[in-house]
């Protein structure tokens, strides 16, 4: 036995590898089988371990909002029947003190429940923590489990960090009050907006081509809801990838580099590799939100290093999924560059990927992003090398490229300050800029195209540092409305090029200034328009 080295007749039964001249006796082949089960049962308890603390922490969140909704429901109710009996008695009585009393009781039993559920989660989570760095510090190896819980423990952290933010960027004030000061914020920006002065650009051929790309990876069903594939042409496209080859016309899909299945993880957005023989490149497109995991990306929204902490991981991971696939095709495929591309969350990835890409040495990598989030601070979004990089292409009033953590902070001290100033002497919008939004934001990447009015032109990266109160703000963020804006431009820059040069005229004259009107607190909401 090479275990135990007790020696055994002839015609023994041992168990092990002939070619490695390994033996067991049965004696130490069932001390390994039971050395093993124990192994693989802590390997499974430190998984459990390492994936606790997120929900416990959440579980613990969830139980303080509860306990606070109920506390809140007994002080209401202390308060209006207090308020009910006073009214009936004209004044204050001695039912009435008691409901106050009540109410401050109420108050500090809150306090202790607080405190007390506070206490709880930290001993709780330090205990949980505790024992799995023990376990790891022993030597105890992951286990299967821990691949497989990865993405809840990420899930459960993007939740948890949501909601210590939540309270940063809620003002503690009614909805219907809510609403009037944004109404008001809407009028000051329309008075004094920022500047988008920018020279003129010309939208290459190809860019509706990289449009076509970007939208063919939201997959199938979504590019026949998109109208891009016909109700005639929907039952010969059997996959994702006919899809994408119908859209993009002699565009070239591997099976195995689509990667595009609707469940998915947090961090890690659908994306497929092709290769485009007309554009003399190899392209990753990179699909949109599309489902939970996407959406937890999305709100993923601390800072890490400068840049949107979950589209920056996302962009990672999907570097280490392609980098082998794409150094196989550049070997089949010399003199082709490598194009990212994607729109919305896609775009904010596709523009890290192709700065991932870069950093890593493979030829000629650009990126065109349609309608990217705010991933980058100031200096890297609007840097020479990013520029040179990453093409962004925004359309009109879209929400998505001046959303960040930082600009919905600074709308709701915008707010805040607007509803502390004089009724007298309101704030102007360069007052309320320079006061209270004055949180660190973040920006879209590369050189930014803004197309308004049929016009595109470049226009300097600050003039998206603050969230446009406009009625399309949404609506001009979906992907159909940069189909249509791009199938309409292009034909436009051809007329206007084949035409003598005339002097420019306003498509619509300037919105004349409008008066700042607070709504008195009793005032009802007649007026649809607002």
């Amino acid at each position: 036995c090479s275990a135990c080295s007790q020696e055994f007749h002839s015609g023994t039964t041992l168990a092990g590898c002939r070619e490695c001249d390994f033996d067991l006796c049965e004696t130490c082949l069932a001390a390994a089988i039971r050395k093993h089960r124990i192994t693989r049962t802590l390997s499974g308890v430190k998984d459990v371990l390492g994936s606790a603390p997120p929900a416990v922490t959440a579980a613990f969140d969830i139980a303080k909002v509860a306990t606070s909704a109920g506390f809140g429901m007994a002080r209401a109710t202390c308060t209006g029947v207090g308020s009910a009996s006073e009214t009936v008695t004209g004044g204050s009585n001695p039912f009435s003190f008691a409901m106050r009393i009540a109410t401050k009781a109420i108050d500090v039993s809150e306090t202790i429940t607080h405190g007390f559920q506070d206490v709880t989660r930290t001993v709780s989570v330090g205990s949980i923590s505790g024992a799995h760095k023990g376990m790891h510090l022993a030597g105890v190896p992951d286990g299967k489990l821990s691949e497989v819980l990865k993405p809840t423990r990420e899930a459960l952290e993007v939740f948890n960090t949501l909601f210590r933010l939540l309270p940063e960027v809620r003002p503690n004030v009614p909805l219907r009050e809510i609403l009037f000061r944004m109404h008001e914020l809407h009028m000051l920006q329309d008075n004094e907006p920022l500047a988008e002065a920018g020279e003129a650009f010309r939208m290459p051929r190809e860019a509706d081509r990289y449009l076509n790309m970007a939208c063919a990876a939201f997959g199938r069903e979504a590019l026949v809801g998109m109208g891009s594939i016909s109700p005639q042409d929907r039952p010969r496209l059997l996959d994702d990838r006919a899809a994408i080859m119908h859209v993009v016309p002699g565009m070239q899909v591997a099976p195995e580099h689509v990667d595009l299945g609707f469940i998915r993880s947090t961090f890690n957005p659908g994306y497929y590799i092709g290769v485009s023989p007309e554009d003399r490149c190899l392209v990753v497109a990179v699909r949109g939100t599309f489902g939970i995991g996407d959406i937890l990306t999305d709100l993923s929204c601390e800072w890490q290093d400068g840049a949107h902490s979950g589209m920056l991981k996302s962009a990672e991971r999907i570097a280490s999924k392609v980098s082998p696939h794409l150094t196989e095709l550049v070997k089949k495929h010399p003199g082709f560059g490598i194009l990212t591309t994607g729109h919305s969350l896609g775009a904010g990835v596709a523009a890290m990927l192709a700065h991932e890409l870069h950093m890593s040495g493979f030829p000629a990598v650009r990126c065109w992003a349609f309608a990217p989030p705010a991933i980058w601070e100031l200096n890297m979004a609007r840097s020479d090398y990013s520029s040179r990089l990453i093409t962004s292409v925004i359309l009109e009033d879209d929400v998505v490229p001046r959303l960040c953590l930082g600009s919905v902070r600074n709308m709701s001290a915008a707010l805040n300050y607007m509803d502390a100033a004089s009724d007298e002497t309101p704030p102007s919008m360069a007052e309320v800029r320079q006061r209270a939004m004055t949180n660190p934001v973040l920006y879209p990447p590369g050189r930014l195209i803004l197309i308004r009015e049929h016009v595109a032109k470049v226009v300097t990266t600050e003039c998206f540092g603050e969230i446009l109160l406009r009625p399309a703000l949404v609506e001009d963020h979906m992907p159909w409305r940069y189909r249509a804006e791009m199938t309409a431009i292009l034909p436009t820059q051809v007329r206007l090029a084949a035409q003598p040069a005339t002097p420019a005229v306003p498509c619509r004259p300037a919105a004349p200034a409008v008066a700042y009107i607070r709504p008195a607190a009793t005032t009802t909401l007649r007026d649809p328009r607002l």
